[in-house]
């Protein structure tokens, strides 16, 4: 009776959740052409190299023709995720996709939980929606790309510091650590996420240093805990300190001092140029966190003497990580999913695709700013502006703005639900002023990229 009692009161999220899953399994299924771009090629023959028992380290790296990434490059998570799916499923490409599908939708009952925690049960039932319908989501479970595990690990964390900051119960800060050290195996960027933690610790414990001491040493001796033993896997390797990967030295090599700043996404600036810097140090050192240290040394110097190019870029990049593309997008245009769709049908997923994502940034502004002011958002806030301060830096496109859209799906549900009542009352402060500043500064980003992106209407 109990359970049936729990079915009849969930029925509305258990709807969501199926759907969810059944809508990603149909295109699974229906997609088995897809082609490997980039990022995935790399994944997966490191993954191959795994399931048949090799080991993580390599020096062959030409195959075919292709040179790969050496697999310092990336941290070990999404490697060995895909390596163990291989070699129990018998190499089968196939169901690291499913599982990447089955980790989405239990992403949409975290997402729900987490925002009844900050909300309410409407709320939730909201934002667990948008993110099971939301287009380029849906597409990224079927990429090799670690979007999917990552965000799946990202939510799981900001939970955890949710309820510990409401309950000051440091288990979950524990597992809040562990799953943030595993999470920095996979995309080690959420490490350097550590400090802000840090500080919104002592904002939670402002008045009680002791606590905030005993809080943040539990934090981080939990996050160290799980990244110690691949640092010191990397230091017998190399001989060299190397936290996680090399992935910042190549990223800078391709971003500030050698090549053109550019959009890896289909859209507006795609073809935009910028001056090449010159005096460009060599980094073939022989071992690869040389290499890394060098190509970092050499992205410094190249801020310190190009400031005013170091600035143009960065803008190029804001816009680059907000554009109203997605990966989704351009594999269509561009026939990745091994068939190109008919007119028709490519105007309606990219209407979708990109009225969704302006919808949830236009109304999850709105929600930052009239939901109540806690710690929550503070926590929030700290991570967006992160995302966009790391990218503006190394290189901005909407495949890196990714696992911070879900908790803009949150506040974007808050402010749909409340939308009657802010309208009613928005001119009683000037919070209306911000709203609109931030509101237009979006408009112009996205403008910019509208003629290109929208040519198929023409």
């Amino acid at each position: 009776m109990r359970i049936n009692e729990k079915l009849r009161q969930h029925w509305l999220l258990i709807i969501i959740l199926s759907g969810s899953f059944l809508i990603k399994l149909a295109i699974l299924l229906k997609l088995k052409h897809m082609i490997l771009l980039g990022d995935e090629v790399d994944y997966l023959w490191h993954g191959l190299r795994i399931a048949r028992g090799d080991s993580f380290e390599t020096k062959e790296l030409l195959q075919g023709g292709y040179v790969h990434f050496n697999p310092s490059h990336w941290g070990p998570g999404y490697i060995y995720f895909i390596g163990i799916i291989l070699r129990f499923f018998n190499e089968k490409v196939f169901m690291i996709k499913l599982v990447q599908v089955i980790l989405s939708t239990i992403s949409v009952y975290l997402i729900y939980i987490l925002a009844k925690k900050i909300f309410n049960e409407s709320i939730a039932l909201l934002s667990a929606f948008i993110f099971s319908i939301y287009p380029t989501l849906i597409a990224f479970t079927h990429y090799l790309w670690s979007e999917t595990l990552y965000i799946f690990l990202l939510v799981i964390i900001i939970f955890f510091l949710i309820v510990f900051s409401l309950k000051k119960n440091k288990g979950y800060l524990l597992m809040a650590g562990i799953v943030l050290g595993l999470a920095s195996l996979v995309k080690s960027v959420i490490f350097y996420f550590l400090p802000l933690i840090v500080f919104w610790l002592f904002l939670v414990y402002f008045k009680n240093f002791k606590a905030f001491l005993i809080s943040s040493t539990v934090f981080l001796i939990a996050c160290a805990s799980v990244i110690t033993p691949w640092t010191l896997r990397n230091y017998y390797t190399y001989g060299r300190f190397l936290l996680v990967d090399t992935n910042a030295g190549t990223v800078v090599w391709y971003n500030l001092n050698f090549f053109d700043s550019e959009n890896y996404d289909w859209g507006g600036l795609i073809g935009k140029k910028l001056t090449r810097a010159n005096g460009r140090e060599k980094c073939n050192t022989g071992n690869v966190v040389d290499d890394y240290r060098c190509e970092l040394k050499n992205g410094i110097k190249f801020i310190i003497k190009n400031p005013s190019l170091f600035i143009k870029g960065s803008v190029t990049k804001l816009c680059d990580f907000w554009n109203p593309t997605s990966f989704l997008i351009r594999h269509m245009r561009a026939g990745y999913y091994g068939v190109k769709p008919g007119l028709a049908l490519a105007r309606v997923i990219t209407l979708v695709t990109v009225g969704s994502y302006i919808g949830v940034i236009i109304f999850g502004i709105f929600g930052f700013f009239y939901s109540k002011n806690d710690l929550i958002k503070v926590l929030f806030l700290f991570l967006i502006f992160y995302y966009i301060l790391i990218h503006m830096v190394m290189f901005g496109m909407s495949r890196y703005r990714l696992p911070i859209e879900p908790f803009i799906m949150v506040y974007a549900s808050y402010a749909i639900l409340n939308f009657k009542v802010i309208m009613k009352n928005i001119f009683k402060d000037k919070k209306w002023l911000s709203v609109t500043a931030a509101v237009l500064l979006f408009a112009v980003m996205w403008y910019r990229y509208f003629p290109a992106l929208f040519d198929i209407f023409g």
